[in-house]
């Protein structure tokens, strides 16, 4: 017994050795080790997912995506080219059920794919670490739950939770383990439980105390394990400390800048929240303060004065056109810039506060609809007093929504003769002329209320539209315009119309620069993203068409815009196939690429991009375009049949096979999906279910009586006899053989299969007979000639054989 106790503390000591000198690399390390890559991946990478998700800015999204995993700071990917499990279409939900893509397309995929929104909306929760590990390198594997809670744009199918994982990798810089994200992809919970794979044993950071090192092996092993942890508890200790100083400044910096914000201190609170951006680059939260902070600083550049003079002025304007409301409240607001000027204006509150009193039951009786209401009761009010204008305006503003034209115009008029500044009034009559195609009358209605009041932006678009509508003056309609701009240069409506009437006058260029104002003005104008869009296309410049195309839609385009943006990519498309019918293979990729970024929705332009690459043998790129095409439309059975074959191609034959029975699942007609199975299973010599697949495709051919090519029939037939050959079943081989030769007499394999099948079973006049017609057809299959050589020896036709040798050494 003692003897075996001995033996057990040896190994122990040897086994503590052998551990020591395996990695130098200490407790406190492998907790910072693991401690950083839990928050990179819980801070940083769900940061960054949620600030694209967030960021509208385009040039900004893209810098994110590029710094992530190719900048010199900021980079939390190990480079550009790691692979991550596609969990973007929400479908996906598993390593057996995804698509693997480098990180720049995920990220750019997750900006274009998923729907943005104003808060962030990617959650990560139930975070575990696994032990330091160590295969070529030191790596640690971070698991988590992930949800996407806003919707797919392309696809109906809601988020669900999933199980991912992320594996980091470490570089040894300035004495400090960097963690990168080196994979991010699936998992199955159930593998984590015992996962001890590849697990590092560290060396320990301290010796032993005295008293401990005559100890028993055993009892030296639980001390040191003893010490051990609670290195490793005082390591994450001094971490979270570490990092709750950082967020408390991170958190204090954006307390500073709100704090600075309130005082209008717009220079400090935007230099409050850049730091705490430095510190925190991927939180969402700076990046908003700081959008928030330019709106505030835009608004704040107004002076009381210039406030209290604007009010006074527009509450005006608001009484010369009935607004009353409106204009008692602008009063109010002046006054609150300046409450000295109080008792010069509480007069003009009280009365047009009393007018608004006045008239108020009509006027919502009219906004109401119940215009016939209305008229009674303005009708009522005239009887008393025939001198106030505004009756006459309510009363022409009911007769005007009920069709009655000259009742209308008569009460416009008195309206406008009892106050000429009656600005309303003036309006609707113009508005009035027009629609009863009185052009003349309109404009001179709208020029006479720009003598009073330059502030109506419609005014000036009303009379643009007039000048088109009476002899298609562009130029004269873009003066009016322009006079709007000059009392305003912020008018983005404007700029809209005026750049739509230089698309009319073929100054595309001008047209451009205008719409490019709309959006300075509003980047959430779709329908200048739009018409620039166009622009770029009459320039040929293909790829910023592309994005104002993009920017148009997630800015909320009407649908008969995008339909007919849908439009502008089908040229795209139709020259592309005609470059690639011409050869002319590369240019025909650029066009369809081209086709895709105007319609990155059109599953058939990704299925066509594959089809390219497929006939440059390039089948992985190709393999990427009907992921594309998959993903837009999952039951796109050409897509997963090519992308079959292309996996076929690169003699990845399992993946080939769940490819093509994804086909059978949609069309079970689909024969040639039957035969790629056929091709599949044999090429992993399964021959019993290469045969089968080649039975059914046959069957299914005959099942649909439609005319099919001989060629391909023959090639089955073919394929379905070598199955059986393989698996000696000579019978249904050489009646599978006689069947393809029947279909293409031309077919130089399935005689040379027919005549082998002959030899095998001893037949051997007609298994020379067969193999000689095969060679008479194709001379350069050296097998062939063997096989040949070696039935004319048995046949002991020694000089045909010599011959045959002779060709198969050649």
């Amino acid at each position: 017994m003692r003897k075996i106790r001995m033996i057990t503390v040896c190994l122990l000591i040897l086994l503590t050795v052998k551990s020591a000198a395996q990695d130098d690399i200490t407790v406190k390390e492998v907790e910072s080790i693991r401690y950083k890559s839990e928050i990179l991946v819980v801070r940083e990478l769900k940061g960054l997912l949620n600030n694209i998700n967030t960021n509208t800015d385009i040039k900004e999204v893209s810098d994110m995506i590029n710094n992530s995993h190719s900048g010199s700071r900021n980079r939390i990917f190990l480079n550009s080219k790691i692979i991550v499990e596609d969990d973007i279409n929400p479908n996906f939900h598993s390593a057996a059920n995804t698509r693997d893509i480098d990180i720049d397309k995920y990220l750019r995929d997750f900006d274009l794919l998923y729907k943005k929104g104003d808060m962030p909306s990617v959650v990560f929760n139930d975070i575990k670490i696994s032990n330091l590990k160590k295969k070529d390198a030191y790596y640690v594997n971070v698991y988590y739950t992930s949800f996407f809670r806003n919707p797919n744009k392309t696809n109906d199918t809601a988020y669900t939770i999933n199980n991912r994982m992320a594996e980091m990798r470490f570089k040894k810089e300035n004495n400090t383990w960097t963690p990168y994200i080196a994979r991010l992809g699936f998992f199955n919970p159930s593998d984590t439980i015992n996962d001890v794979l590849n697990n590092v044993t560290f060396k320990t950071t301290s010796d032993l105390p005295l008293q401990l090192q005559s100890a028993d092996s055993i009892t030296a092993a639980q001390a040191r394990k003893s010490i051990d942890e609670e290195i490793k508890e005082n390591a994450r200790r001094q971490l979270i400390e570490e990092d709750r100083v950082q967020t408390q400044a991170f958190s204090g910096l954006i307390n500073q800048g709100d704090a600075a914000l309130a005082r209008n201190d717009f220079p400090e609170a935007l230099k409050l929240y850049k730091e705490a951006r430095e510190l925190r680059p991927y939180d969402p939260l700076p990046q908003s303060k700081i959008s928030n902070a330019n709106r505030e600083r835009e608004r704040a550049t107004i002076s009381s004065d210039q406030l209290f003079s604007d009010f006074i002025k527009k509450a005006q304007l608001a009484e010369k056109k009935r607004e009353y409301e409106n204009s008692a409240i602008l009063y109010n607001k002046a006054i609150e810039q300046k409450p000295a000027e109080r008792s010069k204006y509480e007069q003009n509150i009280a009365i047009v506060t009393n007018k608004f009193r006045v008239i108020s039951e009509q006027e919502e009786k009219y906004k109401a609809g119940l215009y016939k209401e209305a008229l009674s009761s303005y009708n009522a009010v005239i009887k008393k007093d025939k001198t106030n204008s505004d009756y006459f305006l309510g009363r022409a503003k009911c007769y005007d929504k009920l069709g009655e034209y000259k009742k209308a115009l008569s009460d416009y008029n008195q309206a406008y003769e009892l106050d000429r500044f009656n600005l309303e009034a003036i309006e609707k009559r113009a508005d009035l002329y027009k629609r009863n195609n009185e052009p003349f009358k309109a404009l001179t209605d709208y020029k006479t209320y720009l003598t009073i009041s330059k502030e109506n932006l419609r005014v000036y678009e009303e009379m643009s539209d007039l000048r088109i509508k009476i002899n298609n003056n562009i130029e004269e309609a873009i003066r009016d315009l322009n006079d709007g701009l000059a009392f305003d240069p912020r008018a983005a409506q404007l700029y809209l119309k005026k750049g739509l009437l230089l698309v009319q006058k073929n100054d595309i260029r001008n047209a451009d620069l205008n719409f490019s104002t709309v959006i300075k003005l509003d980047s959430n104008h779709a329908f200048a993203y739009y018409n620039r869009g166009k622009c770029k296309l009459h320039f040929n410049n293909i790829p910023n068409a592309a994005l104002d195309f993009q920017s148009a839609r997630e800015k909320g385009l009407d649908s008969v815009y995008i339909k007919k943006i849908e439009t502008y990519a089908e040229p795209l498309f139709e020259r592309a196939a005609a470059k690639f019918s011409a050869n002319i293979k590369d240019s025909a990729i650029t066009l369809i690429d081209f086709a895709i970024s105007v319609n990155p929705y059109k599953s058939t332009y990704r299925f066509t991009r594959g089809n390219y690459y497929f006939s440059l043998k390039n089948y992985n790129e190709a393999i990427k375009s009907y992921d594309d095409a998959l993903n837009l439309d999952n039951k796109y059975t050409d897509a997963y049949y090519n992308r079959g074959t292309a996996y076929y191609n690169l003699n990845n034959y399992t993946a080939s096979i769940e490819n093509l029975k994804s086909v059978l699942k949609l069309n079970p007609q689909y024969f040639l999906a039957q035969k790629g199975l056929g091709d599949a299973y044999y090429a992993l010599q399964d021959y019993n279910s290469s045969g089968n697949y080649y039975a059914n495709s046959l069957q299914t051919i005959n099942s649909l009586k439609s005319a099919t090519d001989p060629a391909t029939m023959a090639e089955i037939f073919n394929s379905m006899g070598k199955s059986y050959f393989n698996v000696t079943d000579y019978e249904r081989a050489m009646t599978a053989f006689k069947s393809a030769v029947r279909k293409n007499p031309n077919l130089a394999e399935a005689y040379f299969n027919k005549g082998l099948t002959y030899y095998k079973t001893g037949a051997l006049s007609d298994a020379i007979a067969d193999m000689s017609k095969a060679v008479s057809i194709e001379n350069n299959h050296f097998h062939w000639n063997y096989y040949l050589a070696k039935a004319q020896q048995d046949k002991k036709d020694y000089t045909s054989a010599v011959a045959a040798y002779t060709r198969c050494i050649a």
